[in-house]
Formats: C-alpha cells, structure tokens, sequence
C-alpha cells in the first residue's frame, strides 16, 4: 500500500493549477502580503488542480503546451472558454445600456479582446 506522499511523488504528469484561470497564483499571493504587512510568508507547497487532486507547485503550469494531465486540460479549456462567454455576455450588455456600465476602465472592444485571447486559450488546452 503506497502513502499518500508517496503516489503524489510518482505523478509524472504536468497539472493545471487552479490558480492559473484567475491570474492570482502564488507568487503574487506572497507578493500581496508582504507588500501589505512587510511580512513574508511561506506559501503552501501543494496547489489545488483541475483534476481535483492537490499537487506539489513544481508540478504545475501555467502553459497549455506543458500540461499534461487530460483532466487537467479539459478543465482549463473549460475554465477559459466560460470566461470568454462572460466577457462576451458583459460587452454586449455594455452595448445595449451604456449607462447601466457606470465609470469603468472596460470597454466593449476591451472585452472582446479578452474574450478572443480566452477563446485561443481554450483551444490551445484542447
């Protein structure tokens, strides 16, 4: 029977981090409270992935190319191709009621670029 630590050791897969869809990964987690308290911290040394599964940080990726977990994959494709739908959903609705928008920094032709990058994103993952 092998311990737990020690399946995670024989995982030679690349995962995708859960992290990697928000942009908000560890570094920059740690950057963020040192910057706030002047304290640094040690980050935990395993992330949660795609597949559902935690791994060590090194074991993980932010480029598509380098993942090779499939459950890892899909669920990034996933990930990717539904924020493209949301930012889609939000230019078209900033379209329709541009005063329901308020001040902000985004525009329509903004969210559809993101939108765009997403999309080529998710089907890098695919």
């Amino acid at each position: 029977m092998s311990t737990r630590k020690g399946t995670i050791m024989k995982d030679p897969r690349i995962h995708a981090g859960k992290t990697i869809i928000a942009g908000f990964g560890n570094a920059r987690m740690r950057e963020l409270i040192l910057k706030g308290t002047g304290l640094a911290c040690d980050m935990p040394k395993t992330v949660s992935c795609g597949c559902g599964r935690r791994r060590p940080f090194a074991m993980t990726s932010r480029i598509p190319a380098h993942v090779t977990c499939l459950a890892c994959r899909e669920w990034a494709a996933a990930q990717h191709a539904e924020s493209a739908r949301r930012a889609r959903d939000l230019a078209e609705w900033m379209i329709r009621d541009p005063e329901g928008s308020g001040v902000t920094k985004l525009t329509p032709a903004g969210l559809e670029k993101l939108a765009a990058e997403d999309e080529a994103a998710a089907a890098a993952y695919t």
